[in-house]
């Protein structure tokens, strides 16, 4: 897994690079526009915790490689009860997403990407109440800021005549250290022109 979260972290890398470098080349690789937003909620099931709730956005700002793949900052929370413990695991992250539109259909548009984030973890009892200095090791294991890398697929449906709406059905993984995730989520694509 741990191979994964680094391949897909030089993968993001290299495409910040393409973008970084892309004026110097004189080519057309990178273009800046609004792609599309997301909004989306649904369930997380983070490993050795009960099921969960998600929330996030993801804003799309590039096309690279004339239009092929879209580029885009992803923000994700969610919130997780830890099985057979009193421990309550919340996870804030924002990163960059890419994603490629698997057919340009006017109706339904499948599609795949990976992304790589920072990941702010924060531990607490499921009261609320902090832990002590040292009271709980698994807690002290899991808070903290970690890279992470995910991989996503999902299905949007156009909802209006115009292609400005489109419904949203995605499935993700998420590798952090010492702890992973999956994640359904269901939301609303508010579509730029020409997408």
């Amino acid at each position: 897994m741990r191979r994964l979260a680094r391949g897909s972290a030089i993968l993001s890398l290299a495409g910040a690079a393409v973008v970084l470098a892309a004026e110097r080349l004189d080519a057309q690789l990178v273009s800046f526009r609004f792609v599309a937003i997301d909004m989306y909620g649904g369930a997380v099931w983070p490993s050795d915790s009960e099921t969960g709730v998600a929330f996030g956005a993801r804003l799309g700002f590039a096309d690279l490689f004339n239009g092929s793949l879209h580029m885009g900052l992803g923000l994700d929370w969610w919130t997780a009860g830890r099985v057979d413990s009193d421990l309550e695991v919340r996870d804030a992250a924002g990163g960059l997403d890419f994603w490629v539109d698997l057919t340009r259909s006017r109706t339904v548009r499948p599609y795949l990407g990976l992304g790589a984030a920072l990941h702010s973890i924060d531990t607490s009892r499921k009261d609320g109440s902090r832990f002590e200095e040292g009271e709980s090791l698994e807690a002290a294991r899991l808070d903290g800021v970690k890279a992470g890398a995910s991989a996503f697929a999902g299905l949007t449906v156009r909802l209006t005549q115009t292609g400005a709406i489109w419904l949203i059905a995605e499935y993700g993984f998420t590798v952090i250290s010492d702890l992973s995730y999956q994640e359904v989520r269901v939301g609303v694509r508010l579509q730029g022109s020409g997408s």
